[in-house]
């Protein structure tokens, strides 16, 4: 489970480290969407589920929001 961000930046050719996300996260999905990156959900330290969404833009900026309560799905 890591907090940090590294990003590619294909004109140098390297990677890039980005502002770190608010706590660790690990088990969780990503995509790119209009050149922003997105972690939906995953766990944090001993399995506590997290519910919500971090995107970082092009600019290395971080954006927290909620996943909204309909769309939470729990294994069984």
């Amino acid at each position: 489970m890591v907090a940090t961000v590294e990003l590619y930046e294909p004109r140098m050719p390297s990677w890039v480290m980005a502002e770190p996300m608010n706590y660790n996260r690990g088990y969780h999905s990503s995509a790119v969407l209009g050149g922003s990156i997105f972690a939906f959900g995953g766990v944090k330290g001993e399995g506590d589920a997290i519910l919500d969404v971090v995107g970082v833009t092009p600019r290395c900026k971080f954006l927290t929001m909620p996943i909204p309560p309909t769309l939470h799905q729990y294994s069984t």
